[in-house]
């Protein structure tokens, strides 16, 4: 068994063989507090220059006569910081701290639309689709209710994709595992 810090911060525990076919031990979470958050914003600054890759334009005008579709990956504003958070912690803090909530998912929605203007707003790309990341739900249905929602999300997804259409994207892929229908 080996104990690891990955990329986003969380520590996990698993097995050093056969990773893959078995789920991590999720043991500690990097946003707990809100003074982590406040930390976690200064990484999550969408105008950082390492969101792209040095030779970005050089790449985007060999998009210029591609036979390929463009998927943007548009975001995700409850799965991020699910991850970033705890399954508990983040369903706990809708309740105790729903303030809180509105602004983490309201900087969220911000810091994907200001990540992806640069790309949006590059000549010779033209974006097929956008692809949303939201795992919410289980099999049997989602972590949150409806109400919940309609007032924490449907909002800010309503922004995003106007965002998104503006830059003349039409299609839209909202990844989710389990049963999401209750929230459709």
């Amino acid at each position: 068994i080996r104990l690891y810090r990955d990329a986003r911060g969380i520590i996990k525990r698993e097995f050093k063989k056969n990773r893959t076919q078995s789920m991590p031990q999720w043991v500690k979470f990097p946003l707990e507090t809100k003074e982590d958050w406040k930390e976690i914003k200064k990484r999550l600054d969408p105008h950082s220059p390492s969101r792209l890759p040095m030779n970005w334009d050089a790449l985007a005008r060999g998009y210029r006569d591609r036979q390929w579709i463009i998927r943007l990956y548009g975001g995700s504003l409850f799965g991020y910081l699910r991850d970033l958070m705890g399954f508990e912690r983040i369903l706990t803090t809708f309740y105790d701290d729903p303030g809180w909530m509105h602004e983490m998912i309201e900087y969220m929605m911000w810091f994907f639309m200001e990540s992806n203007k640069r790309v949006l707003e590059t000549e010779n790309i033209e974006v097929d689709i956008c692809f949303i990341w939201e795992d919410m739900a289980f099999k049997n249905g989602p972590m949150i209710s409806p109400k919940m929602f309609e007032e924490f999300l449907v909002p800010r997804y309503k922004k995003l994709t106007e965002f998104y259409r503006g830059y003349g994207i039409e299609f839209f892929f909202v990844d989710c595992d389990g049963d999401a229908s209750a929230l459709i």
